[in-house]
């Protein structure tokens, strides 16, 4: 697996990157008091948008306001949203980073769910 330090470009800030399974991931990391919005993760999309084929990953430590889980059934994007949970039970041992990414990879691609349940194993 390729990982990359944050890094800049022209207008852009990518808080990191990773290559997993022949595709490049975008990396944004938000650890804010709020849960984030739809205006945060449009941001990340259009930065890999932008970027031949290339996806992304956005963690909010805190979660995501209703707004965005409420509209998720109508989306159609290429970037996965993951919270704290994941990341604590990744952190925890409960199950590896290659599994929660696997798991949420094959949300997205089979039921179009670009953010799944934190508990991968009995979803």
């Amino acid at each position: 697996m390729f990982v990359s330090e944050s890094f800049k470009i022209v207008g852009e800030q990518i808080d990191g990157a990773i290559k997993y399974d022949g595709h490049y991931y975008l990396i944004e990391l938000k650890w804010v008091k709020e849960p984030c919005n739809q205006a945060q993760i449009a941001s990340l999309y259009l930065k890999a948008e932008g970027k031949m084929e290339t996806r992304g990953i956005f963690i909010s430590m805190n979660g995501f306001s209703s707004e965005i889980l409420k509209s998720l059934p109508e989306k159609n994007t290429k970037v996965l949203l993951l919270n704290g949970t994941h990341f604590m039970n990744v952190i925890k041992g409960i199950y590896t980073f290659k599994q929660l990414l696997d798991y949420a990879l094959a949300q997205a691609s089979l039921k179009n769910n670009i953010y799944c349940d934190a508990n991968i194993f009995n979803s």
